[in-house]
C-alpha cells in the first residue's frame, strides 16, 4: 500500500492541483483525473494532508460528496511518476491498516496462511495411464512386463527357470565366476576377465652352460754340450693342444713341472624361466539385468556363483565375502633379465695328474716318428740324437669346475588388481 502511495504522489511532478469539476465524473485511470489527480475506484482523488490516507476524492466522484479516501484501497499507477520537484509536506507515508469495514459477511481472511501442503496421493488417474500392449514372452531382463501379466521380469513366474534375485552392489560389476577358460554362462556374455593368484616369478637364470677347459703345458730348457745342466742355449714351452716345431742343437734337457691352465666356456642363450600363477579364475560380467525384485536386488541370469568385481582393496558388500582373500590380478608385469649372453664364472681346481711327460721327436718337425719321453720336473741329458719338435701327453688331467655366471636383475608383480567377492 505504502509502496503504491508512494508511486502515485510522485505523479505530482506534472502540475499544480486543479479539480475535474463539478459534475460527476468516472474515471477509467489516472490519466484521465488530471494534474495531482489519482484514479481510486472510479473516482478522481487529489493530495489532502487532513485525510489519514492523504488523499481525498473530488466532488465530481459519484457518492463520494468529497470524503477522505479510506485506507488500504488500491490505487491506479498505470502511470509513469517522476518525484523531481513535488512538494510532499504534509502528506502522511505511514503504512495503515487494511480497512475491511462493510465486506461483512465476505472479508478475505488474511490471518490464516492458505494451505501449501500438496496432496499426499500423487497416483495419476488410471484414465492417465497408457493400457499394457503384450509384445511376446516375458523378456525376464528387459524390465518391461512383455506379456501384461502385471508381473515384470523375475517377480513373473515365467521367468523362474532362468533368472534369480540377487544383492545388488551399485559400486561394482555383478557376474557370474567360471573356470579359466572356460565358456560364461547363457546372458553373461561380457567380455571375460581373467584373474589370478599367486605369481610364482623365479630370480634364476636358464639357457646358459659353462664347459670346462684344461691345457697342460711346460718349459723346456737346452744347455750346453759341455754339461747338463749348464749354460741354456734356448727354451721352449710345449703343451698338449698343439704341435711346437724347434730344431734342438744338443741333446741335454732340463724338463719343468707341469701347469695346468684352465677356462670355462660359456655356451647357450640366458633366459629366464617362465612367470606362472598358482591360482586362476574367471569372471564372467552379465550383460542383461532385469527388474521385479525386492528393493536392493537385483534381476540376473541363474549362475553356479555370483560374485562382484570391484577395484582394489575394495569391501564386499551384504552377503558377498572375498573370494581366496579377495584379491587377484589381471596379469604381471616382467622386468626380469640375464643379460643378452652367456657368461661363466671363474675356474676352480683343474689339474695335470700324474705320468704327464713331453714327448721329443727326432725326425719330425710335425711330432710324428720317433720320440722319447722326457718326464717332467727332471734333467734329461745326452739323448742320442737332437729334437725338431715338441709336444705334451697328461693322460690323467682333471679339468677344473666351472659355473654359470649370469645373475638375474628386475623383477616381477601382480598388476591389474580387483576385489573379487562372491555369494
Amino acid at each position: 500500500m505504502r509502496g503504491a502511495l508512494l508511486a502515485t504522489l510522485a505523479a505530482l511532478a506534472l502540475a499544480s492541483s486543479s479539480c475535474v469539476g463539478d459534475y460527476p465524473f468516472t474515471c477509467n485511470d489516472t490519466h484521465t483525473c488530471g494534474f495531482q489527480g489519482v484514479c481510486v475506484n472510479g473516482g478522481c482523488a487529489f493530495p489532502a494532508s487532513d485525510c489519514p490516507s492523504g488523499l481525498r476524492y473530488d466532488k465530481s466522484a459519484s457518492g463520494s460528496n468529497g470524503a477522505c479516501v479510506a485506507n488500504g484501497l488500491m490505487l491506479d499507477l498505470s502511470m509513469n511518476i517522476d518525484f523531481s520537484g513535488v512538494d510532499l509536506t504534509g502528506v502522511d507515508f505511514t503504512m495503515k491498516p487494511l480497512d475491511l469495514s462493510g465486506c461483512s459477511p465476505n472479508c478475505p481472511d488474511i490471518a490464516t496462511p492458505p494451505d501449501l501442503t500438496p496432496p499426499q496421493d500423487l497416483t495419476p488417474p488410471t484414465d492417465l495411464i497408457p493400457p499394457c500392449t503384450p509384445s511376446g514372452a516375458e523378456n525376464c531382463f528387459d524390465g518391461i512386463d512383455n506379456d501384461c501379466n502385471g508381473a515384470t521380469d523375475c517377480a513373473d513366474t515365467a521367468c523362474t527357470p532362468i533368472a534369480e534375485c540377487v544383492q545388488a552392489d551399485p559400486g561394482a560389476q555383478i557376474g557370474a565366476e567360471v573356470a579359466l577358460g572356460g565358456p560364461c554362462p547363457t546372458h553373461y556374455g561380457g567380455t571375460a576377465v581373467p584373474l589370478h593368484q599367486g605369481l610364482n616369478a623365479p630370480l634364476t637364470c636358464s639357457g646358459c652352460a659353462c664347459t670346462p677347459s684344461i691345457t697342460c703345458g711346460t718349459t723346456v730348457t737346452e744347455w750346453t754340450a759341455a754339461a747338463c745342466p749348464g749354460t741354456a742355449t734356448a727354451t721352449f714351452s710345449p703343451d698338449d693342444a698343439s704341435c711346437l716345431p724347434a730344431t734342438l742343437n744338443t741333446t741335454n734337457y732340463t724338463v719343468a713341472a707341469m701347469t695346468p691352465t684352465t677356462r670355462c666356456l660359456p655356451t647357450g642363450s640366458p633366459s629366464v624361466p617362465a612367470a606362472t600363477w598358482t591360482t586362476s579364475t574367471q569372471f564372467c560380467p552379465t550383460t542383461q539385468i532385469g527388474a521385479g525384485c525386492p528393493a536392493g536386488n537385483i534381476c540376473v541370469a541363474k549362475a553356479a556363483k555370483h560374485c562382484t568385481l570391484d577395484a582394489a582393496n575394495a569391501s564386499c558388500m551384504g552377503n558377498y565375502a572375498p573370494e581366496l582373500g579377495g584379491q587377484w590380478f589381471g596379469d604381471f608385469s616382467d622386468t626380469r633379465s640375464c643379460g643378452a649372453s652367456c657368461s661363466c664364472g671363474a675356474p676352480a681346481g683343474g689339474t695335470c695328474g700324474s705320468g704327464a711327460v713331453v714327448k721329443g721327436f727326432s725326425n719330425s718337425a710335425a711330432c710324428s716318428g720317433a720320440f722319447f719321453n722326457m718326464a717332467a720336473s727332471s734333467n734329461v741329458c745326452g739323448l742320442s740324437s737332437a729334437l725338431q719338435s715338441l709336444t705334451v701327453n697328461a693322460p690323467n688331467k682333471v679339468g677344473p669346475s666351472c659355473s654359470v655366471g649370469n645373475t638375474v636383475s628386475g623383477n616381477a608383480g601382480g598388476i591389474n588388481q580387483q576385489t573379487l567377492c562372491c555369494l
